[in-house]
């Protein structure tokens, strides 16, 4: 009988972080996070319970019941943020298919020159610790960073350090986006009204997929294969 080897890519969307600019005597603030989830279910034409999905989502505290976190799916308001402010941006990734699965993350934060007019740097791609708080890096590598200059924007390219089970828990991959600390009215000028931070999840089936490496690598070379054949 013949083996046909199937490989199979989905994608998830979420996290998009508006920071609306404004200028007065003091530069200040004010950001709309709008949150929407999108993911695709590939099922085997031979084996249909073969399922991938990945699920990308933030959570915010609950003030009525600390342990019981509100999960935003509809969108989250910022009002009257000041430079200095760190922005709850908890951003989780689960596996939510039914089979092993790689998974990538791509963050991309947009108003790149502004951004680095903010952060004290003149070219280059800054460090994502320096625009996000918490980054988890027990679970995920960043592995590549970019500047698009069409879109002037910062790209990271992040993989998961193990492949995910169906049956694990919720992988976080940060907690806040920060808002540095020194922002002058000259540098609120230069951002072109807002900014994004956003985030996209890809998951790819471990099946016959990465062989011969282990951890990040092995989903790095994953997607390479599938997106390249």
């Amino acid at each position: 009988m013949k083996n046909t080897k199937k490989k199979v890519l989905v994608g998830a969307l979420v996290v998009s972080l508006a920071a609306i600019i404004s200028m007065g005597t003091i530069a200040w603030f004010s950001a709309s996070d709008k949150v929407e989830n999108k993911f695709q279910i590939a099922s085997s034409k031979d084996d249909p319970n073969a399922t991938f999905s990945i699920d990308v989502w933030e959570e915010f505290p609950n003030p009525a019941d600390p342990n019981n976190p509100i999960r935003e799916d509809g969108g989250h308001e910022y009002d009257n943020v000041m430079p200095g402010d760190e922005l709850d941006k908890d951003v989780f990734v689960k596996n939510t298919g039914m089979s092993d699965q790689y998974v990538r993350v791509t963050v991309t934060v947009t108003e790149g020159v502004a951004w680095r007019a903010m952060l004290g740097i003149t070219s280059g791609v800054p460090d994502l610790t320096s625009i996000v708080r918490g980054l988890n890096t027990t679970d995920f590598t960043v592995a590549s960073t970019s500047y698009d200059s069409n879109a002037d924007a910062f790209v990271y390219t992040l993989y998961a350090n193990d492949i995910l089970k169906p049956t694990d828990d919720k992988k976080q991959i940060f907690t806040d986006v920060k808002v540095p600390d020194n922002v002058t009215k000259e540098i609120a000028a230069s951002f072109d009204g807002n900014f994004n931070v956003n985030v996209v999840a890809d998951a790819v089936q471990t099946a016959n997929l990465g062989d011969g490496l282990s951890g990040w690598q092995a989903a790095a070379a994953a997607f390479n294969t599938v997106e390249n054949s």
